[in-house]
This record gives C-alpha cells, sequence and structure tokens, in this order.
C-alpha cells in the first residue's frame, strides 16, 4: 500500500527465501500488511512501513517481517494406578526430548493435573521428581508430541 492506504498490489508471496521485491516504486512512503501467514505461523497484520527514497543512484528499501511460530499445550493427568483416583502434589520436571529441561517443580493441582502452555512443536517429556505422599515415585518418562498446527487445536 502507499501511505495513504492506496493499494498497489496484492497476492504477493515470499519466495523460497522468504523474500518478495517489488520494482518501479516511485519515491514516497509505502507499507505492507501480511494477509497470510505461512502454514503454522500466526498471521502478523501490523503495517510494516518503509520508504522509497529519491535515488540518483540505485538503492534497495528493505523492510522485515516476523511472525510468531504457532504453540501448543499438553495436560498431564496424574491417578492412582489401582483406583483411579486423581492424585494432587506430584511435581514433575519437563524436557525436550534432547535432554534440555523446560520446567522444573511443576506440581498437580487438586484435580491430579499439570498444564504447561506455549510449547512449540517437538517432542517432550515429563519426569517425577517427588511423588505424592503415600506413593511411591514413578520415574520413568512420560514421552508426548506437540504436533505442528496449520490451524489452532
Amino acid at each position: 500500500y502507499k501511505k495513504d492506504g492506496t493499494k498497489i498490489a496484492s497476492g504477493l508471496t515470499t519466495d523460497a527465501k522468504g523474500q518478495i521485491q517489488v520494482n518501479d516504486l516511485k519515491p514516497g512512503d509505502y507499507y505492507f500488511v501480511e494477509t497470510a501467514a505461512p502454514a503454522g505461523y500466526e498471521l502478523n497484520d501490523s503495517k510494516l512501513n518503509f520508504t522509497v527514497e529519491l535515488q540518483t543512484t540505485t538503492k534497495v528499501a528493505t523492510v522485515a517481517a516476523t511472525n510468531a511460530e504457532k504453540t501448543g499445550s499438553v495436560v498431564l493427568n496424574k491417578t492412582d494406578s489401582d483406583t483411579g483416583k486423581t492424585l494432587s502434589g506430584a511435581v514433575f520436571d519437563l524436557y525436550k526430548k534432547d535432554g534440555t529441561k523446560v520446567a522444573s517443580d511443576l506440581t498437580t493441582d487438586a484435580k491430579g493435573q499439570i498444564q504447561v502452555n506455549d510449547l512449540k512443536p517437538g517432542d517432550y517429556y515429563f519426569i517425577e521428581t517427588a511423588a505424592p505422599a503415600g506413593y511411591e515415585l514413578n520415574d520413568s518418562k512420560l514421552n508426548f508430541t506437540v504436533e505442528f498446527q496449520a490451524t489452532t487445536k
């Protein structure tokens, strides 16, 4: 768009390098607005302003746009293996598949649950670090995957 809101071009799509090139713009102020984000990314609909200056030598104006990767959530449910009763007070650490610790001292609530939000797509695991009173520690890896999502679930 021109600064005054006049649309110059639409349907411009980033190439394999993540770039869009528009030639033959007259000197002045312009802006891009993203109308569709790549699959798995949030739409960034802010105005991306740039200026084409009067040039005696050719100079290319550049503007950068970023998108945040869509994230997912996980809910862990801690229950008694015999009765199925939910258990509060169990403490877990959360790791990426490669062993990088993401969070520690996550404790199950009154419903026996831990919810973790804003996880990027990938493989993770929980490890219990403290069992509820009267229970044995289950220190096996509890693996899960946050799927790549083209739409929010």
